[in-house]
């Protein structure tokens, strides 16, 4: 895999790119967080405008200002973001020059750490399971689908490099995701981090023997 440090896919098929405005949100550096908290609650057609400019304290117009394209430039900019941050605090720590079990260590925490140790969703988990109208969302689900599987096949090269057999190693990259997804919608479902918590011990734990 190469080695740049910068996730392949930030961009949608039916996205233009990001308008200058945009900048204008560095006045605000709280407003990216309350749309993520909003939409992450909401979904993303259950987030009305309403419901984002109170999150906001920004009026519909104002929000518009911001984002012309309304909601779905908002989440294209809310994924992409999410993407690179996900990348930089989890899955950058495998493409380090680092022995292989101690990057996969280190993408463990760092997983833990984008997630808040399970007090936090992920967005792109909460967007890529759903459907709009007439397939608004449709780009940035490929977006996000293609990011994972990257993302995938990368843990699997590190799971082999550290002894496994290319087989096993693309298995136990699938089971990895899966532990640690699955731990967070269980701290989802319940609202108790402790099972998220629990999923990054138990993974930590199976990375030893590896």
């Amino acid at each position: 895999m190469p080695g740049s440090g910068l996730p392949k896919h930030v961009k949608f098929r039916a996205m233009s790119a990001p308008q200058k405005n945009i900048r204008r949100t560095t006045s605000r550096p709280d407003l990216f967080v309350q749309l993520h908290s909003v939409f992450v609650q909401r979904g993303y057609d259950g987030a009305t405008l309403a419901n984002l400019a109170a999150a906001t304290g920004l009026s519909k117009a104002s929000l518009y200002h911001h984002f012309p394209g309304g909601k779905l430039e908002m989440i294209e900019n809310l994924v992409r973001q999410s993407i690179a941050d996900l990348h930089k605090k989890a899955f950058s720590h495998l493409q380090t020059q680092a022995p292989p079990k101690q990057r996969l260590g280190a993408f463990v925490e760092g997983f833990s750490a984008y997630c808040e140790q399970g007090e936090k969703h992920c967005l792109l988990a909460v967007i890529s399971q759903q459907k709009s109208a007439g397939d608004e969302l449709a780009g940035v689900h490929t977006a996000i689908s293609e990011q994972f599987a990257d993302w995938q096949n990368l843990l699997a090269d590190v799971i082999q490099q550290a002894g496994s057999k290319p087989k096993k190693a693309r298995r136990d990259a699938v089971g990895t995701m899966s532990t640690l997804y699955g731990g967070l919608v269980l701290a989802r479902i319940h609202q108790d981090p402790g099972h998220f918590k629990a999923a990054v011990r138990s993974q930590l734990k199976n990375l030893a023997p590896i």
